[in-house]
């Protein structure tokens, strides 16, 4: 039976993509101070490497929408993200590798129109969680979307 891994991955130059990425099955759910170094991380690369729309860290889980620059793509961005902050979820916070599931869901936005309805899917995830938590502190802030 084929596996997911095998599948190509494709780039649209200039276009938008929603990444998820999920923490291994072995792994326990991420502490308050872990998701804080996955969103500084993540900030790290904002008019970087990328443009990030939106991005949000749960406790087993992330999601970015982003518009990578000419120089990256999504999935080297992805890959960079999951690398360092396996690394350093290691050094520290004791976690043993591997820390997230080695797929990568990757869906491209193709409609402008589409791609505010996705960014507030995204930041919208902890209340759907969550109905009960006024305020959830690891949702990068929304970049004007054109």
């Amino acid at each position: 039976m084929p596996t997911r891994r095998h599948l190509p991955h494709f780039e649209i130059v200039g276009g938008t993509c929603h990444l998820t990425w999920r923490l291994h099955r072995s792994q326990p759910p991420l502490r308050a101070e872990e998701r804080t170094v996955l969103c500084e991380i993540l900030a790290r690369d904002h008019r970087a490497r990328c443009e990030i729309i939106a991005a949000v860290t749960m406790d087993d889980h992330l999601h970015v929408l982003t518009r990578p620059y000419h120089n990256a793509t999504s999935m080297r961005l992805a890959a960079a993200w999951k690398s360092i902050s396996s690394h350093q979820l290691c050094r520290a916070f004791g976690r043993i590798a591997p820390v997230w599931q080695r797929d990568t869901y990757q869906r491209w936005v193709r409609s402008p129109g589409l791609v505010a309805n996705r960014a507030e899917h995204i930041r919208s995830n902890p209340r759907r969680r969550w109905p009960d938590m006024d305020h959830y502190p690891w949702v990068l802030p929304s970049v004007e979307v054109l």
